[in-house]
């Protein structure tokens, strides 16, 4: 094999393993680090349509279990939606942020975000809200299962899998080429291309996996939330 053979082969084998060394950067960084992860919690509550789909979702476990007054949704859905939007819950939103990464992370079954803490500060501002709800003790929401979303758990299973070793990988595979290279900036180059090509169309393909995770999980969060909430996690 000649020289030019074997710098353009690592090359093409560095373009198709970056999109994985992509994932596996993000998720060493952000996914497995637990403060990291909660510290997008003021990003997702500075999102209304993330506060107003933990409304609606707390509004509907609610009302699986007892009968709501007439006319009180949404004086409920408001008054909740606003207690999110407020200081004094921001901290009890990271602690809850913390337990869905500890789900993640554990590989539960169930993924769950605690409510209860919004709910009770929404409580205790709004005295309509207190009445409507009375002393409703509240499960938290799934977020998502296991059995009804399986590719939410493979992505994960398979970040982890790949998030430290195939950064270095290609980052060898990089290095090598140019190196092996008769034109050393021309494959520098080349190089540069490759990885800026290669991460223009990974933004592609997570737009769709946007849409593909989006409609299973239609079920548990509304549209509008998960496509804030994504947003959040993608610009991370």
């Amino acid at each position: 094999m000649s020289r030019r053979a074997l710098v353009t082969l690592l090359l093409v084998a560095a373009g198709f393993l970056l999109p994985f060394a992509l994932v596996g950067l993000w998720t060493q960084q952000v996914l497995l680090d637990r403060e990291r992860f909660t510290n997008l919690s003021d990003d997702l509550l500075d999102r209304e349509a993330v506060r107003q789909g933990i409304a609606d979702a707390v509004l509907t476990d609610v009302e699986r279990t007892q009968s709501v007054p007439a006319g009180s949704e949404p004086v409920i859905r408001t008054g909740i939606a606003g207690a999110l939007g407020t200081p004094a819950y921001r901290a009890a939103f990271k602690e809850s942020l913390g337990g869905v990464h500890d789900q993640l992370t554990s590989d539960d079954d169930t993924i769950t975000l605690d409510v209860t803490p919004g709910v009770n500060l929404a409580r205790a501002q709004d005295p309509q809200v207190a009445r409507a709800l009375g002393g409703t003790q509240l499960s938290p929401i799934v977020i998502a299962r296991r059995s009804e979303v399986p590719i939410l758990w493979g992505a994960v299973d398979g970040a982890q899998r790949v998030a430290l070793i195939t950064p270095l990988v290609v980052l060898v595979l990089l290095a090598l080429a140019v190196a092996m290279a008769e034109r050393r900036w021309r494959a520098l180059g080349i190089a540069g291309t490759v990885v800026a090509g290669v991460s223009l169309l990974f933004l592609g393909l997570m737009a769709l996996a946007k849409q593909v995770v989006g409609r299973t999980l239609d079920q548990f969060a509304g549209r509008d939330a998960f496509d804030a909430a994504w947003d959040v996690i993608a610009r991370s």
